[in-house]
Protein backbone atom coordinates (compact mmCIF):
# COMPACT_ATOMS: atom_id res chain seq x y z
CA UNK A 1 0.00 0.00 0.00
CA UNK A 2 3.26 2.38 0.95
CA UNK A 3 4.18 2.03 -2.72
CA UNK A 4 0.06 2.89 -4.46
CA UNK A 5 0.26 6.08 -2.50
CA UNK A 6 3.87 7.12 -3.35
CA UNK A 7 2.66 6.73 -6.99
CA UNK A 8 -0.95 6.57 -7.24
CA UNK A 9 -1.53 3.19 -8.48
CA UNK A 10 -4.09 1.04 -7.16
CA UNK A 11 -2.68 -2.16 -6.59
CA UNK A 12 -5.95 -4.93 -6.48
CA UNK A 13 -4.41 -8.33 -7.11
CA UNK A 14 -0.84 -9.74 -7.87
CA UNK A 15 0.41 -12.61 -9.32
CA UNK A 16 4.02 -13.66 -8.72
CA UNK A 17 6.04 -17.00 -10.01
CA UNK A 18 9.36 -18.17 -10.56
CA UNK A 19 10.96 -18.04 -13.89
CA UNK A 20 12.67 -21.67 -14.44
CA UNK A 21 15.42 -22.72 -16.69
CA UNK A 22 14.56 -26.24 -18.47
CA UNK A 23 16.47 -27.93 -15.48
CA UNK A 24 13.95 -26.05 -12.83
CA UNK A 25 16.12 -23.52 -11.75
CA UNK A 26 14.89 -20.78 -10.79
CA UNK A 27 16.48 -17.70 -13.09
CA UNK A 28 13.94 -14.96 -12.03
CA UNK A 29 10.81 -13.55 -10.95
CA UNK A 30 7.83 -12.49 -12.69
CA UNK A 31 4.70 -10.25 -11.63
CA UNK A 32 1.53 -9.43 -13.19
CA UNK A 33 -0.62 -6.61 -11.49
CA UNK A 34 -4.86 -6.21 -11.98
CA UNK A 35 -5.97 -8.49 -13.75
CA UNK A 36 -7.66 -6.61 -16.63
CA UNK A 37 -11.16 -6.04 -17.70
CA UNK A 38 -12.10 -7.70 -14.72
CA UNK A 39 -12.51 -7.51 -10.24
CA UNK A 40 -11.27 -10.19 -8.29
CA UNK A 41 -7.69 -12.44 -7.53
CA UNK A 42 -6.35 -14.08 -10.69
CA UNK A 43 -7.09 -17.53 -10.83
CA UNK A 44 -5.98 -21.08 -11.10
CA UNK A 45 -6.40 -20.98 -14.92
CA UNK A 46 -4.98 -17.22 -15.24
CA UNK A 47 -1.73 -18.95 -13.12
CA UNK A 48 -1.38 -22.15 -15.52
CA UNK A 49 -1.51 -19.36 -18.63
CA UNK A 50 1.21 -17.12 -16.70
CA UNK A 51 3.22 -20.45 -15.85
CA UNK A 52 3.18 -21.30 -19.31
CA UNK A 53 4.10 -18.38 -20.63
CA UNK A 54 6.83 -18.15 -18.08
CA UNK A 55 8.44 -21.45 -19.65
CA UNK A 56 9.28 -18.90 -22.42
CA UNK A 57 10.91 -16.28 -20.52
CA UNK A 58 12.92 -18.74 -19.02
CA UNK A 59 14.15 -20.34 -22.18
CA UNK A 60 14.84 -16.43 -23.29
CA UNK A 61 16.68 -16.19 -20.59
CA UNK A 62 18.88 -18.85 -20.91
CA UNK A 63 19.51 -18.37 -24.80
CA UNK A 64 21.05 -14.61 -23.39
CA UNK A 65 22.87 -16.21 -20.60
CA UNK A 66 24.65 -18.97 -23.24
CA UNK A 67 25.10 -16.24 -25.86
CA UNK A 68 27.14 -13.70 -23.57
CA UNK A 69 28.86 -17.02 -22.16
CA UNK A 70 29.84 -17.54 -26.09
CA UNK A 71 30.86 -14.10 -26.64
CA UNK A 72 33.15 -14.64 -23.18
CA UNK A 73 34.56 -17.64 -24.75
CA UNK A 74 35.09 -15.86 -28.18
CA UNK A 75 36.86 -12.91 -27.01
CA UNK A 76 38.97 -14.80 -24.68
CA UNK A 77 40.38 -17.51 -27.68
CA UNK A 78 40.66 -14.25 -30.23
CA UNK A 79 43.26 -12.96 -27.30
CA UNK A 80 44.61 -16.09 -26.76
CA UNK A 81 45.34 -16.09 -30.65
CA UNK A 82 46.61 -12.75 -30.45
CA UNK A 83 49.02 -13.59 -28.11
CA UNK A 84 50.34 -16.69 -29.73
CA UNK A 85 50.79 -14.38 -32.62
CA UNK A 86 52.85 -11.85 -30.80
CA UNK A 87 54.66 -14.89 -28.87
CA UNK A 88 55.22 -16.39 -32.48
CA UNK A 89 56.90 -12.87 -33.88
CA UNK A 90 59.23 -12.70 -30.82
CA UNK A 91 60.64 -15.95 -31.14
CA UNK A 92 61.14 -15.03 -34.98
CA UNK A 93 62.75 -11.56 -34.16
CA UNK A 94 65.15 -13.11 -31.65
CA UNK A 95 66.47 -15.96 -33.60
CA UNK A 96 66.83 -13.06 -36.63
CA UNK A 97 68.87 -11.40 -33.80
CA UNK A 98 70.79 -14.48 -33.00
CA UNK A 99 71.49 -15.46 -36.66
CA UNK A 100 72.80 -12.14 -36.88
CA UNK A 101 75.58 -11.95 -34.15
CA UNK A 102 76.38 -15.27 -35.12
CA UNK A 103 77.22 -14.01 -38.14
CA UNK A 104 79.31 -11.17 -36.97
CA UNK A 105 81.17 -13.31 -34.61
Amino acid sequence: KAIDMQTGFRTKSILCMPVKNNQSEIVGVAQVINKKDEEGPFTANDEKIFERYLTFCGIGITNALLFQSSVIMYKRSDSLVLLAHYIFEEQRDMNNLLRRVLKKG
